[in-house]
This record gives structure tokens, sequence and C-alpha cells, in this order.
């Protein structure tokens, strides 16, 4: 079958030229509809229920809103776990969903289950429920300048606005967008001289704020509608609504006479600055399948001719912003992606004929751009991995062709014609050639079903090797095969390429001359003393496997699951004790400013340098809108990254292609100028782009909360113990003290009740909400509150005044019990327990985490749990998603080797020459352990990955290897003789094809940009472990087969 579909090719020249030609025009075509990014976008497997419930404590929300919601949601199949966060006035309870499950489905079942309870509180707003996605945002576009709030404000919607009309643009929005809204503010003595009270007030601009239809006025010729349109829509107009003595309705006076009327901004602490200008961000998204290099050509644009439309001294100015990050990152891989084809193409060029190296280096685009064209299909992005694992298969994309050019040239040079050697030299290699890439297939395909954050990424790998492999097999036994029957060897017309060829044709028959003396004079003795010596080699091949893992497993090569890939945006965070004064927040950011600006002095000599290190500064006080973003907990979640004790401030660097410093040491610079700031609870610095976590993170549950608080405590102190740790934190909110407000039963003289006192207090401090007015695009409410109200002190409070039913005033103290204790800002729980978790950071230069983290659950962890006995104790973090993904790589590896073996088995038809061929394996590892040691690098998730890819390859050289044995077995029948002759002859094309891995991704393995760092291991695995397969399989696999053979007989003798 596989012979007829060769020749058919072969003799349909018009067939096979126009499907290559259809494959470049496909990929070049799909090329634009393919979405780009810097990072593989994430989607998160949570499901948030968010509920508001104004003015309730913590302890409150988390009894009356947090631990039902839980309840209910409890025993969903497909919830993997669930947690929840009370703080004050707002709970939210996260559903992680396990990765697989279908999380529209079960969202809905939450729903559904959140709507059915019927004890959640009266006064709280309804639960939120909704599937936690991430947005991508492509850019941030700054407004700053001296101008005050409103202005600043307007001009911000009217950006917006804008943007959102530009075609192209789907997705704006201000991360930082402060509510407006009209606060009526009444004085008791005003309302007491004209007998009004607050409920007045609000039931008059109810019944004077009236908009809705009413009706239709139909006739024969005329059709109108009835519409009620008396809306006041501004705090002008609420001031002229009208409110009539209670003694004589023909006396009114207007609201705006008896109450200061403000249509301004809510009471609002938070304030931005950008390169020390008052400022507010617009974040331009890209959604969908959308290029990010269009949206930010767009942003440009509009930035160019809006600007010159402000006023003076306002700047509109672009930053981070990722498609310049996505563009240098492209150029750098696409440029190792083009010196790593040219290395390919110069080995080829040594080894084979000019015409054959090109017809075999001609599957690289074609592979390429056969599965660029499937991208969009299996929702594959352009990004930094996607790319990079283009690089990681250049060299091995062209195995299969080399296998197939080098049995032509086979046949060619016994005097075959060209057609018969191509048909013959493709046949009969096409069943190792297909099962090897198939195999190849098999160990790539372990990455696809890796659980966790980490584990999305990951999947990039196999989506794009397996349809490169997949298009490279066609490639290689229908359009090569055709190519070469159809190969001349005529000299070319011109005279230059006639003494290039005739340059390159003495190299390579110099190369020939060198390896044939190699196979000759080294080899071929080499190989004869290993199988004499069987036994010897083979324990040599083990001793030196052992003494690999022994380096690993001693720690003397070190293992950090997952090196943070460098960013450009480094960020300060700043978190105080809850209740902390503005003043202070702003204080600490001041501090952090200033040692900043110390750092810009020392890189870059000048401050606000648009060509140093340090670009652009935003400082937010009040927020922390990129915590919030990345918290993965849904747009009701930002409100607790929203506070007087919270700022952050994030920094621009110059891009990583043209910066000689990782953004971490910038980072730890700025650290280490900072001053001790007094009373802060977390000062966290970060510089990653991407991460698996924090990398210690301890979590404590238990139903004693005082055992917590100690053993967190305690904790904390044993991490100081060990260097390198730093920025220890935990989430304890330990807050002021609750005062408690209980009835008297006194209070029955009154007529008053709990729910009467709580809605008075409650409004006193918060106001009364109206309604909510519908502004254009903004929603703004409308609240009534006394302009007098204010409570320093307990004793305050107790003279609070009450309205009773009667219209009488009283103290709080005459109907009502005050007492205090101590209360919490926020409530952690996990799994239905009350949960604080302990993070903090390693300096890899000086300890590893994964030390650390052993050293602790060893050594220290038994006392502390002997100790409080009532607490369990999880890791969280890098340390989680490490256990997660080496656990399911493990186990989905060794899936993948059983698949591997059923494989060889089917084209060798023996149980145990598939474990022949498998046994080498496990040495691939030792070329990529020397090859860490030798470059000084550690162990990472992406050095086990490669190991892992690695694993293919040296299973196709292997493969072939037994292949060819077999073959002269068949012909000599004797097992050593075969063993001998096929090394030599298999010699040239397993050398060819090990080079050609290894130079295609050697450019990376030196690459000296930062941005490349974190993927630099996977490519020392891939290119140094296949140098060492090459011996493995020149010798290792042929000793292995005779050995086992001889065992074989031996016991068929007995």
């Amino acid at each position: 079958m596989m012979k007829k579909i060769i020749t058919w090719f072969i003799d349909n020249p018009v067939i096979s030229n126009l499907l290559m030609i259809l494959i470049f025009i496909t990929g070049f075509i799909t090329i634009s509809n393919i979405k780009m990014e810097v990072f593989p976008s994430l989607e998160l497997d949570v499901v948030a229920i968010s509920t508001v419930y104004p003015g309730a404590a913590p302890e409150d929300v988390e009894k009356s809103i947090c631990i039902p919601i839980e309840e209910s949601i409890f025993g969903i199949s497909g919830i993997k776990n669930i947690s929840s966060s009370s703080s004050e006035g707002y709970g939210v309870v996260v559903a992680q969903i396990i990765s697989g499950e279908d999380t529209d489905a079960i969202k809905d079942k939450i729903k559904t289950s959140v709507e059915s309870l019927k004890n959640l509180p009266s006064d709280s707003e309804k639960p939120v429920t909704a599937k936690i996605e991430r947005n991508n945002p492509v850019l941030t576009l700054a407004v700053s300048g001296k101008i005050d709030e409103l202005s600043l404000n307007n001009i911000i919607d009217e950006i917006k606005n804008d943007l959102d009309n530009i075609e192209g643009i789907s997705l704006t929005d201000i991360p930082i967008d402060k509510e407006k809204e009209i606060s009526i503010e009444v004085s008791r003595e005003i309302l007491e001289k004209h007998n009004i009270t607050i409920q007045d007030i609000k039931r008059c601009i109810l019944l004077n704020s009236v908009e809705a239809p009413v009706g239709k006025l139909e006739n024969s010729l005329t059709k109108n509608t009835l519409r009620v349109d008396q809306k006041a829509y501004t705090g002008v107009d609420i001031g002229n609504i009208k409110i009539y003595s209670k003694d004589d309705f023909n006396k009114y006076t207007f609201l705006k006479d008896v109450a200061k009327i403000n249509d301004d901004f809510k009471d609002s602490e938070i304030t931005l600055k950008f390169n020390n200008k008052d400022s507010n961000v617009i974040r331009v998204f890209r959604i969908g399948n959308q290029n990010a290099l269009e949206i930010s050509d767009l942003v440009e644009n509009y930035v160019k001719l809006k600007q010159d439309r402000l006023p003076e001294g306002i700047e509109l100015k672009i930053w981070n912003d990722d498609s310049k990050y996505l563009e240098g990152r492209l150029n750098l891989l696409l440029k190792n992606a083009l010196i790593g084809l040219i290395l390919v193409m110069f080995v080829l060029s040594l080894f084979l004929k000019p015409k054959l190296a090109f017809w075999v280096s001609i599957g690289i685009p074609i592979s390429f751009l056969g599965a660029l064209s499937f991208f969009p299909i299996l929702d594959v992005s352009i990004n930094m991995l996607s790319l990079f694992t283009f690089i990681l298969v250049l060299g091995i994309v062209v195995d299969d062709a080399i296998v197939v050019g080098e049995n032509f040239y086979k046949y060619k040079e016994k005097g075959f014609s060209s057609r018969d050697s191509s048909i013959k030299g493709a046949y009969e290699i096409s069943k190792p050639v297909t099962f090897a890439i198939l195999t190849t297939i098999a160990t790539f395909a372990p990455m696809l079903f890796l659980s966790g954050n980490s584990g999305k990424v990951w999947k990039i790998f196999p989506l794009v090797v397996i349809p490169i492999l997949l298009f490279s097999l066609f490639e290689s036994l229908t359009i090569l095969p055709f190519h070469l029957a159809h190969s001349k060897n005529k000299e070319s017309k011109i005279r230059l390429f006639r003494k290039i060829s005739g340059l390159f044709k003495a190299i390579r028959n110099k190369v020939n001359k060198y390896l044939n003396e190699v196979i000759e004079n080294y080899y071929k003795p080499f190989l004869d003393i290993c199988l004499k010596n069987n036994w010897t080699t083979l324990s040599s091949f083990a001793s030196i496997f052992i003494i690999t893992i022994g380096l690993i497993y001693s720690g003397y090569v070190k293992f950090n699951f997952f090196p943070g890939v460098e960013s450009d945006i480094i960020y300060a965070q700043v978190e105080f004790p809850e209740g902390t004064p503005i003043g202070k927040t702003r204080n600490a950011a001041m501090e952090l400013e200033k040692s900043l600006y110390e750092l810009e002095m020392e890189y870059d000599g000048v401050i606000n340098s648009n060509k140093g290190y340090i670009r652009n500064i935003l400082t937010v006080i009040g927020s922390q809108p990129t915590k919030s973003e990345t918290a993965g907990r849904g747009e009701s979640r930002q409100n607790s990254y929203t506070s007087s004790n919270l700022a952050e401030i994030s920094v621009e660097l110059s891009p990583g292609e043209t910066r000689d410093i990782k953004s971490s040491s910038i980072a730890a610079k700025w650290r280490e100028l900072t001053q001790p700031i007094e009373g802060i609870k977390e000062l966290k610095f970060s510089s990653s782009l991407f991460s698996t976590g924090e990398d210690i993170n301890f979590q404590f549950t238990s139903d004693k909360v005082s055992d917590l608080s100690m053993v967190v405590n305690d904790f904390k102190q044993i991490l100081k113990r060990y260097a390198g740790v730093f920025d220890i934190s935990d989430n304890d909110s330990k807050g002021n003290s609750e005062v408690i407000i209980k009835l008297l039963p006194e209070a029955r003289l009154y007529n008053v009740d709990i729910s009467m006192i709580t809605t008075q207090i409650r409004d006193a401090f918060y106001g009364d909400d109206v309604m909510t007015l519908q502004r254009g695009k903004n929603e703004v409410d409308v609240v009534v509150r006394y302009d007098d109200f204010s409570t320093n002190s307990i004793s305050d409070l107790k003279a609070f005044q009450i309205e009773t039913p009667f219209g009488n005033m009283i103290s709080l103290k005459s109907v009502c019990e005050l007492s205090t204790k101590f209360g919490y800002t926020s409530i952690n729980r996990v799994n239905r327990k009350r949960a604080l978790s302990v993070i903090a950071s390693v300096d890899p230069a000086v300890s590893n985490s994964n030390d650390i983290v052993n050293s602790i659950i060893k050594n220290d962890m038994p006392d502390l749990m002997k100790k409080y006995q009532s607490v369990k104790y999880s890791l969280e973090g890098q340390q989680k998603e490490q256990f997660e993904t080496l656990n399911d790589l493990a186990t989905n590896y060794m899936i993948a080797l059983f698949v591997v073996f059923l494989l060889l088995a089917v084209p060798f038809k023996s149980y145990y020459q598939p474990f022949i061929i498998m046994s080498a394996i496990p040495y691939g590892i030792i070329g990529a352990v020397f090859g860490h040691l030798l470059l000084g690098m550690d162990f990472s998730i992406l050095s086990m990955l490669g190991i892992a890819a690695l694993s293919g390859i040296v299973v196709n050289d292997s493969l072939v290897m037994m292949d060819y044995i077999n073959r002269f077995n068949e012909k000599s029948n004797n097992f050593v003789q075969a063993a001998k002759d096929a090394g030599p002859v298999r010699f040239r094309a397993i050398l060819l094809t090990s080079i050609t891995t290894f130079m295609g991704v050697l450019p990376l393995i030196f690459e000296k940009s930062l941005q490349a760092k974190f993927l630099v291991p996977m490519a020392v695995s891939l290119g140094f472990g296949v140098l060492f397969s090459t011996f493995v399989t020149l010798i290792l696999v042929p000793t292995t087969y005779v050995t086992l053979t001889r065992i074989k007989e031996y016991l068929l003798k007995k």
C-alpha cells in the first residue's frame, strides 16, 4: 500500500507540486489570522460567588454569607476545592473546578444552588455567580498633567469613548474608575425646623423622579407613545424638587434650601500619579483572535491625532505595551530560528549533495507552514513558547527526511535510476520512519494532560510539535520522493554557482573521507571491543547513569521548578494593617519613590530618562490594580484591593532585548535601597511575567482560631532561620476591636426594635441610598446623609440620637448596651475550615526553595504539628504546582512509554526488541544533566520536558538501528555480525540527525538575551542529550541486542 502511494506521487508531478504550493499558501494565509501574544493566555477553571453585605463585620459575613454558600455548593460534582474570604461588607466564595470538567455547566449548577438559599440576610445584595475570565490587556494609556480631578475624569471618559468607537478595538476599561455620586447632606437642626425627616426627603425624590411608558395614542393616521419623563438626573434637578409642608400643603421648600447637594465623586482616597503627575489610565484589551500588534498601531495613530487636541500641559502616553514586547521577543526567536536553520542547512550540505540537502531542507518550511495552518483549530497562538517550539524541532523535523534521503543516495550509488532509487529508498524506510514519528508524538503527548495553571502552558509544546511531525512524515514519504525522483545531476550554467558547488563538493569529500576514517579506524574497532565485552559495556553505561542520578538526588544539581519569566515591568506592593490612615500609606509610597529615584540615578544618572533602564513610573495610593487583575477571583474581588492601607508602584523598564540587567536584579536593588517602613504588614516586590506561585507557601487549616494564629507566628520564626528567605508574610488579618450593639429591655418602652436601630446607624455612617441614575454610560448613586455625623469614640456613639416611631429623639445608650471585643479585618476559609497562609520568597543565589521546604517538612513540621494537634498544613503556590505537575508528568510518561512499547512491538513483532530500543531512553538524561552542569544551570520543569521530548529522538535513532540489525541478521543469520555491520551503515545518518538537532537549538542555548533565559534549560536538555544519545544508539543498542539475544539463545537451549 505504502509503495503504491509513494509511486503515485512520483508519477503525478503536478499533484505533488500543487500540494506543496497549497501547503505554503494555506500556511501564509493562516498566519494573519493567528492571534499573537507574548505569553499564552490561561483560562482559569474558577467560579466565584460574590456578595455585598453593607456594613457587616467580617465575622458576620463569614457566618451569614460565606458559610451558607459553601455548604450549598459542597458536594457538587466537578469542584476540586472551595475557599472563601470575608471582609467588611463583602464576601466571596471561590470554587476551583477540576481540570477537564465543563466549567460553564458547573457554574450553572452552583448558581442554581446559591439562588435556592433562603437564609441569606435580607439586607445583603443578591449573590453574583460568575466564571472568572482573564482578559488580555495589550497596552495601558496614561493621561497625566496638572489638572483638577473632574476635568481629568471628563478627558478620560472622552478618550475611552473615542477608543471604543475605533474599528478593531473591542474592549477598554478604566481600572481606577472613580464613581460619581449625588450626595444630599442635611443637618438635624434644619430638619427639625421644617418638620422634615430623611425619609420625607427620600420619598419626595422618588415621587418626583419618574420615567416610564404609560400607553399609546393611536388613530388611522398617527401612532404616538405616551411617556412620563420627570427624571432628576443632576444635582441641580434634585435641588429644585419641592418638599411640601405637612401642616400646610400650599407651602413648600426647595430641597436645595434645606440640604447641601454635591454632584461629584464619591469620597475616594485613591490617587494616581504617572511620572509624578496627576493621572488616570485606560487599558486596551485584545479579545478572541485579535492581533496585539494591530491594536497597538490603532492606538498609536489615535494618540498622535488626539495629543494636539488636548489642553496644554496634558500628556497622553502609551505604556506597558505588550505589542512592543511581543515584537521584540518574536524578532529574538526568529533570529535564533534563522541562525539555527542556516546551521542545519550548512551541516546537511557537508554530508549530502547540494540538491539532496536542499530537498531535505525544504521539508522544514513545508512542515512548519502546514502546522501553522492548524493553529486556529487547535487554539494555539503565536507566542514565545510556540516560536521556541519551532526552534526546538528545527533539527528534529529533518530527521525522517535525512533517513529517506540517505537511503535514496545509497541506491543511487548502486547504479539505480533516480525514480527507482526514490521508490526503493522511501519504501524500504517507510515503516521504521512512520513508527519513529509515532513514538516521538507519544513522548510529547504527556504534556497535553498536565494539570494546574502551568500544565495549560506546557501543552503548547505538543500542540505545535505533533502537527509539525505529521506534516514532516507526510512530506518525507510523498513530496520528498517525488523531488528526488525527478532530480538531475546537471551542473549549473552560472559560473558562481558552479564555483560554490565545487567548493562544497571538495569540503564534502573531505568530510566523507574523515568520516569513513573515523568509522573504519575508530568506531568499528571500538564497537567490536564493546560487543566482545558486552557485560562490561552495559555495566559502564549503568554506572554513568547511576552517578548522574546520584548528582541529582544529592542536590549537586539544583532543581528550580520554574524560573521566573523575565518581565519589563517591576512592581512594589504595600499593605498596612486594615484601617491604616491613607496618609501613612502615602508616606510609605513616598519612601519607595525616594529609593526608586536613588536607583534611577545609580543606573541612568538622570530622573525621568526616556533612554535609560527606568522609563515610566505609575504610583497608585489606595488600591492595587495589578494585584486585583491577577487575583483570579473576578471583578467583584477588586473591592478587596481598594483600601486606604494599600499602595502599588509599577515601573516600566527598557526592553529586555536591550537590557543587560535582569528585572529581578533591579527589583532586588530597589528593595535593598528602601529603608525599613514602620508598621508595614507586607512589602512585596515582583518582576516576573509568569509565575507558578510563591517560592514558599504553607497553608494551615483548623477549627481552632487561636491555634491558627499561634502556629503562624511560630512558623514565621522557623522561616527566619533559613538563609536566603525574605519577604515573609501571612494573611492573619488581626483588626481593631469591634463594638457590639445589643438591644436593652427598655427599648420596648420606646417601641424601638433592633432592625430600626440597625438601619439608622448604618444610614448615619454610609448614608441612605435613594436611587441609582443611569447617566450616559455611568451609574450615579443618589445618597442622603447627615452632614454633622461624627463618631470618634464609643461615648460619641452612645450619644447618637435614634428617632422613635413617635418622632421623638433618644440617645442610643437609652435603648442599647455597647461592648467591645477583638475582631478581624478579613477571614479566610478553605474547604469549610478557617485557614491562614504563610508565604515567603527565596533568593536563588543564596539557597534553593526545594531544599528549604524539604528541610522544613522533615525537621520542623513534626514538632510544630505535635504542638498544635488541631492544625493541618498543606503546600500551596509553586510547591503545590510542582508536585501536581511532576506527578502528572510521571504518570503520563509511564503511559506514553507503554504506548511506545506497543508501537514498537507492531513493526518488530517481538516482545524483547522494543525493550532493547527503549533501554536507551533513560540514558538521555546523562547528556542533559552534564549539559546543565557545564553551563552552570539549575534543573527546571523545562529541563524535564526537554528530557521527555528527547526520549522520542533516542527511540527514533534506536528504532532505525534495530531495523537495520534485523535486516543484516536475516541475510547473514549471525546476530553478532549483524550488530557489527548495522552500526557502520547507520553511523552517518545517526550522526547527521544528532548534529542537525543540536545545531537547531545551539543559537538558543547560547542566547544572551534575558527574555529567552527561562527557555534555555529545555534546549540544553535536548541539545546535549541528543549528543550523548548518539553514543548510546551506536554502542549501547547493538550491545544490548547482542546480550539479550545470547540470553535468549541460552534459555532456549535449556
